[in-house]
């Protein structure tokens, strides 16, 4: 529980204020988790469940092999258009060059 509070906040804070922020976040969130026993200890135990709630939903539904195959799909389309285009390029400045 306490490093899904420590992802979580580091997430907010890093979106909040950037990396440092992120940094003391994610140490705040998971001491809190650990140390405290009031509400705020509460809070970031609650937290800290729901980012792991959130982890376990997304291996059960295979979001990271999903998004990395997507992304390899857009950088191979990215690679081909590019190449398409320094081809075209090339033919137009000199219309004699072959296409390969």
């Amino acid at each position: 529980v306490a490093r899904g509070a420590a992802a979580l906040c580091g997430l907010t804070g890093c979106f909040l204020g950037g990396p440092f922020l992120a940094i003391l976040a994610a140490i705040g969130g998971a001491y809190s988790a650990t140390h405290n026993e009031g509400p705020v200890g509460d809070a970031s135990r609650a937290v800290g469940e729901v980012a792991l709630a959130a982890r376990d939903k997304a291996k059960e539904h295979q979001v990271c092999e999903k998004t990395g195959t997507a992304a390899k799909s857009v950088a191979k389309g990215l690679k081909e258009s590019f190449r398409r285009k320094s081809t075209s390029s090339t033919a137009s400045q000199n219309p004699k060059a072959e296409v390969l």
